[in-house]
């Protein structure tokens, strides 16, 4: 029977080519062809792998045309599903308001960065740090603790988190010390083998900074009374109750 009488779902995609292989005699090849089918009933959106090559007579002529195809259906959704899944987790990490970014194998390639861990803590401009290795735009940190602890997340795939560390990062405003809480988390394939690390980083430097300067006017207070050989007590007036 005629091809669109059976299937006149496919026409809009299939005729201008069908027709082509057979006035011209040249071969067409899809990949991951979208082609809508009525299939029992039912309409589903199938992708597929095929070729259109014309069939020859014994004189040269064409006669037909030879259609070779497999359907690779459910590959094509699988990976579209992949890929939307990988989107909206870029998404999310792009809008998070803590500093985030991912870094991709051995060489910690910076793959993902938000806005705020580029403004606020990585103080570059977006272009000088995407797609490159984290030691090259960074390499203050070859001398400090955070690319071993690195690679002992890559290769071991285990988390390492601490809380405010000490971090020299040198911007385009000059090196800066920060006081930071991390996280290093490792990502795994299908196969779980460790292919990148997503890194979450908050800066604390001013709870830390403004603790340690109560500290030292602490400790400065307790060296004056002591060494003026001064006493002090303390007196609860509702009680009268005093210490000393």
């Amino acid at each position: 029977r005629p091809l669109f009488e059976t299937l006149p779902e496919v026409k809009d995609r299939v005729d201008a080519l069908l027709t082509s292989v057979y006035t011209t005699g040249s071969p067409y090849y899809g990949h991951e062809f979208y082609v809508p089918l009525n299939r029992y009933g039912k309409r589903e959106m199938g992708y597929f792998n095929f070729t259109y090559a014309p069939a020859y007579e014994p004189d040269g002529s064409i006669t037909g045309v030879v259609v070779t195809a497999t359907e690779v259906t459910e590959s094509v959704i699988a990976r579209q599903r992949i890929s939307e899944s990988e989107a909206k987790f870029r998404t999310l990490i792009m809008q998070s308001p803590i500093p985030m970014a991912i870094f991709l194998g051995e060489d910690f390639l910076i793959d993902i960065a938000n806005k705020i861990l580029i403004d606020t803590i990585w103080r570059r401009k977006e272009e000088e740090v995407m797609g490159k290795k984290l030691l090259e735009v960074f390499p203050e940190l070859n001398d400090q603790k955070f690319p071993a602890l690195l690679k002992r997340v890559y290769h071991e795939g285990v988390s390492h988190s601490e809380k405010e560390a000490p971090a020299l990062v040198e911007g385009d405003d000059g090196m800066r010390k920060f006081y930071v809480d991390f996280t290093y988390d490792p990502l795994f394939d299908e196969n779980r083998a460790v292919f990148g690390i997503i890194v979450t980083v908050s800066d604390v430097t001013e709870r830390v900074e403004s603790r340690k300067r109560l500290e030292e006017a602490e400790e400065r207070t307790r060296l004056a009374v002591e060494s003026a050989r001064l006493g002090s007590y303390e007196i609860d007036i509702p009680t009268g109750r005093f210490k000393f």
